[in-house]
């Protein structure tokens, strides 16, 4: 395993209750965050320290010797959430909550070990987010949920591309 100290990890393990996984990232104000539970739920979170560095990589080695492993982009699957626009492309009211979409997905995402966000973009009477999930079909599910619930319900669908 690489040095992660410069970066975000991102570990998982099947289990009989469904994927689980641990982060370890942010790296500011002298802590670095734990987070950890179930793909798709809330995950539970713990600040440590920077100084406890070696006290973190000890964490990380036992949990890979209990099943985690790292997943990089290539072991996710891209998908997309589509919107329809009023025209071929989006204006400024739909830039402007595209824009709102990238930042609050991108945060629910990260705090439920689901992935990340991977750009945006829009024409032809459409607009997309683009991200990257650790499971395609917990991640269409819990994020259909959690759009219908607020400013962005109108999405056409959530795919993997």
């Amino acid at each position: 395993m690489t040095n992660f100290m410069d970066r975000t990890l991102r570990l998982y393990r099947r289990s009989p209750e469904g994927l689980q996984f641990i982060w370890v990232y942010g790296f500011e104000n002298g802590n670095i965050h734990i987070d950890s539970g179930l793909c798709g739920k809330m995950a539970d979170r713990k600040q440590v320290p920077a100084t406890e560095r070696e006290k973190i990589a000890l964490f990380v080695q036992a949990m890979t010797g209990d099943g985690f492993s790292e997943v990089d982009e290539e072991g996710m699957t891209f998908m997309e959430i589509v919107f329809p626009v009023a025209g071929d492309f989006a204006d400024d009211a739909e830039f402007q909550k595209r824009n709102e979409l990238v930042d609050s997905l991108d945060e629910f995402l990260a705090l439920t070990g689901q992935g990340f966000v991977d750009g945006a973009s829009s024409g032809m009477g459409t607009m997309e987010v683009a991200f990257m999930s650790a499971d395609a079909e917990t991640s269409k599910s819990v994020i259909a949920d959690w759009l219908s619930k607020g400013d962005w319900n109108d999405f056409q669908s959530i795919e993997a591309a």
